[in-house]
């Protein structure tokens, strides 16, 4: 690949940056975002005798929030920056299919050059107001430790402020010392016992509109609560869940208020008790060790080779949904998965 064709590969990659969710607007379970949210604050770094952050490492397994508050702090550092059109802003973000082993080891590292160049170019020209380069799966990039190091060497390079730097890995140890020194690292680890038992309290409590005073703006507290099993017991049994898994464990405990206690919302309740079996139910449901890959909806149905017609394509329609994300499945789909625990 030629210099000229790397400079416009990179061009191409750029794109408008996520508008999602700010750092302040995340829950508390995301343990790094009040940390993150004074990263561009010049004058506290001043105050404290430190260099202000110019880039991040979020390491952790899958499920526990790297991305998400990835995207928050782009969106805050942008937005405080006083950036009001998002065409000002530089953003790209590279994943492994972007850097794969057909790339020689030359022209992959023209890329990561190529990338650097055209963002400060830009800054460089007032196109832009600030460039993030985000380069996700870093540690599945042929080449990777020379690439990496090639990028330690881009942010040492990059002379202007408005730059901002973001690594995701999932191994952190596949993350050269040399790299990691540039950043600060935020490691997004699966909650702990007493952690799950503090996000399964919070998630299981929230509000709903008073719906015996339609014309009157009331909301009333409705909470989930257990027969049989404690919270305790349930936080000891999701050893091992991401936050997504708990996320997930969350929604289908609500998608069961839909299908078997809908009356409960229309009456004076605020407590609504759920069996022990079925939270055993849909513990297993989500449980990571299952087959489907994490982060899925895990629906295990086991279908003897000798049993009915019915019973064949109900354990293949089972498996084509737990091959979606809970994001995408449709309403009806939630039910009929809840059906079949």
């Amino acid at each position: 690949m030629s210099i000229d064709a790397a400079y416009d590969w990179a061009v191409d990659t750029f794109m408008d940056p996520p508008e999602c969710a700010g750092l302040e607007e995340l829950p508390d379970t995301y343990f790094w975002k009040n940390i993150l949210y004074n990263l561009n604050n010049d004058r506290l770094y001043e105050k404290l005798g430190l260099l202000p952050v110019r880039g991040i490492l979020f390491s952790g397994d899958s499920g526990n929030g790297r991305h998400t508050l990835a995207n928050a702090l782009v969106t805050d550092i942008w937005k405080r920056e006083g950036i009001t059109d998002p065409e000002k802003v530089v953003y790209t973000r590279l994943r492994a299919e972007d850097f794969t082993a057909e790339l020689s080891e030359k022209a992959a590292q023209e890329r990561i050059d190529a990338l650097f160049q055209a963002a400060s170019h830009c800054l460089e020209a007032g196109e832009t107001e600030f460039a993030f380069l985000v380069f996700d799966q870093i540690e599945q990039y042929a080449h990777t430790q020379i690439l990496q190091n090639r990028i330690r060497d881009g942010l040492e390079e990059m002379e202007q402020e408005a730059f901002f730097l973001i690594c995701i890995t999932e191994k952190e140890e596949d993350i050269s010392a040399e790299l990691k020194s540039a950043l600060l690292c935020c490691r997004c680890n699966s909650p702990g016992e007493r952690a799950r038992k503090e996000f399964l309290e919070e998630n299981l409590s929230w509000e709903v509109p008073d719906w015996e005073y339609p014309d009157r703006d009331l909301y009333r507290q409705v909470s989930i609560e257990f027969s049989g099993i404690s919270f305790e017991e349930i936080a000891e049994r999701t050893e091992g869940f991401s936050y997504q898994n708990m996320q997930d464990f969350v929604f289908f405990l609500k998608m069961e208020l839909v299908q078997k206690n809908l009356d409960a919302f229309t009456q004076a309740m605020t407590v609504i008790h759920l069996s022990k079996e079925l939270v055993e139910a849909h513990l297993e449901a989500v449980r990571p060790a299952a087959k489907a890959s994490a982060g899925n909806v895990i629906v295990q149905n086991a279908v003897s080779a000798r049993g009915t017609q019915a019973e064949r394509e109900k354990g293949n329609r089972m498996k084509e949904l737990s091959e979606k994300s809970v994001d995408d499945l449709t309403v009806e789909e939630q039910v009929e998965i809840l059906r079949t625990v």
